[in-house]
């Protein structure tokens, strides 16, 4: 995961859906509320790049972007 603290702050790839509640904490820890969160990117779509996805979005209403051709990644 990588942070990218701008005025419109960026998270690339949750990290895996279990470990989402510890992603949240390093987020606060550099002190953006995930309510900031302007948007996700995920690289691909393996589990440990999108698995919190769901969580910032229902949670938090974050939106996700990704290319089409991320799935092509194995």
């Amino acid at each position: 995961m990588i942070l990218i603290k701008d005025q419109l702050p960026v998270l690339i790839d949750t990290g895996f859906g279990s470990d989402v509640k510890d992603t949240e904490q390093l987020i606060k820890e550099v002190g953006i509320s995930p309510e900031e969160l302007h948007l996700i990117v995920n690289t691909h779509y393996h589990s440990d790049h999108v698995g919190g996805n769901f969580h910032f979005q229902k949670n938090y209403g974050v939106r996700i972007g990704a290319h089409k051709m991320g799935s092509r990644i194995n």
